[in-house]
């Protein structure tokens, strides 16, 4: 179990009871004792106002379980005449609903001296009645009445001329952490349908440990150095922007709660899509056949080409797309028709050299701007001749 213990920052009045007498300087019972006092001076069998104490500035941590609550008040009284005090009695309030410590009797006696001596209540497993108000963001709270107030309240008989003085009050919540998020399940990395050349999309399930955000890293290979990426992610999605076109990225993810960072879930590596092929143009052509040049894209390290795909469509703006494939060059698209129009678009499709990650057919990257070509009409002879006879008077032969 761990506890932690602070001193009110904040200091007033009456929001327990009101008494017979007020105080005076409240803001002096604040912070750590100081031998600087709020005072009250009540008469002959008279109760104070309450004395009130809020704005502790808790830090519990996310996901622990309160066990229960402590108050301590450093108080005396003024002199050393005969007065005689009831035992201090002290109030709790959470989450705007009042609670009441289990016995609320108090340690270091029942009567006040004159050297200053801590009052305590409450304890380790005492919840005061308000286990279900007792959160940790309620704790956490420095709001009056929403997050810890505590009311002390001075009761005196046989009192002439004699004055109780508060010099600090304490609280300490008793609590047990939870552990660290269970490793996230089910990353996977897949390409983002707006931009897929330069970002990647991360999903995953959270695990156990009721995770409140999450902590991203990232790698350029599987069995790369992982460096942070994202902090505080809630939700389970994300998207990586601002990559290299034709480039691998590997991804861990871990839960994080108020116990810390949980443990890392096995990484998960994918690539951008390549950008389009350039510079394409016909080095060649019969009348049922285009051969064709081009620039690859560049990739990045452990990326290859699967193979080139292309796509053609007759006439252009038809969207009759008939599709193919090549591994290597030639660049040739056969079985076409003479003297016909097309539109030819290519695309290089990618695939892992290292084994991190496969694909039947590669990631297919952006196609190209379209080519508009005709494939030659069957060949003409270059000098067609016709003969004709004619028999007038003797044979005459004419040449076209």
């Amino acid at each position: 179990m761990s506890s932690q213990s602070e001193y009110a920052g904040s200091a007033g009045t009456k929001n327990f009871h009101t008494g017979s007498t007020s105080w005076s300087s409240t803001g002096n019972a604040t912070g750590a004792p100081d031998s600087v006092y709020a005072s009250n001076t009540p008469g002959h069998n008279q109760v104070t106002d309450s004395l009130d104490f809020y704005n502790f500035g808790f830090s519990i941590p996310g996901g622990a379980t309160i066990n229960g609550v402590s108050a301590t008040v450093t108080a005396l009284k003024s002199t050393s005449n005969n007065a005689t005090w009831t035992t201090p009695a002290f109030s709790i309030e959470c989450a705007s609903t009042v609670g009441a410590f289990t016995a609320n009797v108090v340690s270091n006696g029942t009567a006040l001296t004159t050297s200053a001596a801590g009052y305590i209540t409450g304890s380790s497993t005492d919840l005061a009645g308000l286990a279900s108000q007792l959160t940790v963001s309620n704790i956490n709270s420095n709001v009056e009445n929403t997050g810890i107030t505590l009311g002390a309240t001075f009761g005196s008989t046989n009192i002439t001329g004699n004055t109780v003085e508060v010099d600090a009050c304490q609280c300490t919540v008793f609590y047990t952490a939870s552990s660290t998020p269970g490793a996230p399940t089910g990353l996977t990395v897949t390409s983002d349908v707006t931009n897929p050349t330069t970002a990647l999309d991360l999903s995953w399930t959270a695990g156990t440990g009721s995770p409140t955000s999450y902590d991203i890293q990232r790698s350029s290979t599987l069995g790369g150095t992982f460096s942070t990426l994202a902090t505080g992610v809630t939700g389970t999605t994300y998207t990586d922007s601002s990559l290299t076109p034709g480039s691998e990225y590997a991804y861990q993810v871990a839960g994080v709660n108020g116990s810390g960072v949980g443990s890392y879930c096995s990484p998960v590596a994918w690539a951008t899509e390549a950008a389009a092929p350039s510079s394409i143009a016909v080095s060649s052509s019969t009348t049922t056949s285009i051969t064709l040049t081009l620039t690859a894209p560049t990739l990045g390290s452990n990326i290859g080409v699967d193979q080139y795909d292309y796509r053609y469509e007759t006439p252009v703006g038809a969207a009759n797309w008939v599709n193919g494939s090549w591994i290597g060059g030639p660049f040739t698209i056969s079985s076409l028709t003479p003297g016909t129009q097309y539109g030819i678009e290519i695309a290089t499709s990618i695939d892992s050299t290292n084994g991190d990650w496969s694909t039947p057919g590669g990631i297919v990257g952006r196609w190209s701007s379209e080519l508009t070509t005709v494939t030659p009409i069957n060949a003409i002879p270059a000098r067609c001749w016709i003969v004709a006879a004619r028999k007038i008077d003797g044979w005459s032969v004419h040449t076209f």
